[in-house]
């Protein structure tokens, strides 16, 4: 004799049906019932629930977390960027910042150089653009060449142009040794 709830459960694997996520998390964050209702109707998975639930915690929007989730669904992907979005936030970069990398596809590896070019005093302007540009596939510098111009005394005006203008790597090494030749002292030299 079988129960009605196992029948139930048997009728409900037949059909197809996939248990709904636990939403838990995201009521103790914080979140509204339909901004939950939404996450539910784009079918949000238990993995991406504990994201989600990380960037609520980071500062970020309901709202934004509807579209970060819709962004993910168009691309046909799982929403996994949460801790790339969590150190961004940290690292000093808007809702909107985050919001427009994610637009980009760059949150993935993009992630990691942006947060390190942010603490290294850039602006997020620069991260942004820098950001762009890889999405389009056009030569960018790297953190490390970015830092070496800094270094130099290099406005961050003057590297924003050096960026747009598609300089490389490679460029980057020969502008920081004019540089650096330029500001050495004039020195002595003795005759023999």
């Amino acid at each position: 004799m079988y129960s009605t709830s196992a029948l139930l459960c048997g009728v409900l694997l037949l059909a197809g049906c996939k248990p709904r996520a636990e939403t838990k998390p995201l009521r103790d964050a914080g979140m509204g019932y339909s901004t939950i209702t939404a996450l539910r109707e784009m079918d949000v998975s238990d993995a991406e629930v504990a994201e989600l639930a990380a960037i609520v915690a980071a500062g970020v929007t309901e709202q934004s977390c509807v579209e970060l989730l819709r962004i993910a669904r168009q691309r046909k992907q799982v929403f996994e960027s949460g801790s790339a979005i969590v150190t961004l936030r940290r690292a000093g970069m808007s809702e909107g910042g985050v919001m427009e990398m994610a637009r980009l596809d760059q949150l993935g590896a993009g992630a990691t150089d942006a947060r390190i070019i942010l603490l290294t005093g850039f602006s997020q302007t620069l991260v942004l653009e820098r950001a762009r540009r890889m999405s389009r596939g056009q030569p960018t510098l790297h953190g490390a060449s970015l830092a070496m111009l800094k270094n130099t005394g290099m406005s961050e005006e003057a590297i924003l142009a050096l960026l747009r203008g598609g300089a490389t790597d490679h460029q980057v090494d020969a502008i920081v040794g004019r540089r650096e030749s330029s500001a050495e002292p004039n020195r002595f030299r003795r005759r023999r």
